[in-house]
């Protein structure tokens, strides 16, 4: 407590006023970030379907991860909390966000097949802020960019693997060659 109460400029006798201790302090912060992270969802569920059909890879990617990426560089201690009990049901708004973007994408992928596409990007999006701030916290940015770069090139490929077909709108959507080179 008195080194949260040294970080924060604020006497130990003040953070112990409205926290009992260190663990009520952390899911307090925990419990901001879950609400700040809501609304990040909130904003990406509100992308329409076309939009998210229309964009590149790349474009796409960055649409996704971009609130979320601005938000960890202003917002450096989530990364500590971010596996936190209070932040799961944010991290599966994320893996649901993923899973329509590709839902959207590769509309023939059966769907087993697309859950481990998303686990994939979720994995690699997470594991890389986590491991990124152990190594080195200093380079959090470059990594941040780097795995946009990443899950783009991966979007890419599985977009690439996919067969055309006619979509809705008389235009060439990816379908997944799920019974090949899998």
């Amino acid at each position: 407590m008195h080194s949260l109460a040294k970080t924060a400029n604020t006497s130990v006798g003040s953070l112990y006023h409205f926290f009992p201790d260190r663990e009520s302090v952390l899911k307090s912060v925990a419990e901001r970030h879950a609400l700040a992270l809501h609304e990040i969802a909130d904003r990406l569920r509100a992308v329409p379907d076309a939009t998210w059909r229309q964009l590149n890879a790349e474009e796409a990617i960055r649409e996704l991860l971009l609130p979320y990426t601005d938000y960890v560089r202003r917002h450096a201690d989530f990364v500590q909390l971010m596996r936190s009990p209070e932040l799961a049901p944010q991290a599966q708004d994320f893996v649901k966000l993923i899973d329509r973007i590709l839902a959207l994408r590769l509309p023939a992928t059966p769907t087993r097949r697309r859950r481990i596409y998303t686990e994939m990007l979720h994995a690699v999006a997470a594991g890389t802020v986590h491991l990124a701030y152990q190594l080195n916290p200093s380079k959090l940015d470059v990594w941040l960019e780097e795995v946009q770069r990443v899950l783009a090139a991966y979007l890419m490929e599985l977009e690439r693997c996919a067969e055309p077909v006619e979509g809705a709108e008389g235009k060439q959507a990816p379908v997944s060659r799920s019974g090949k080179r899998r």
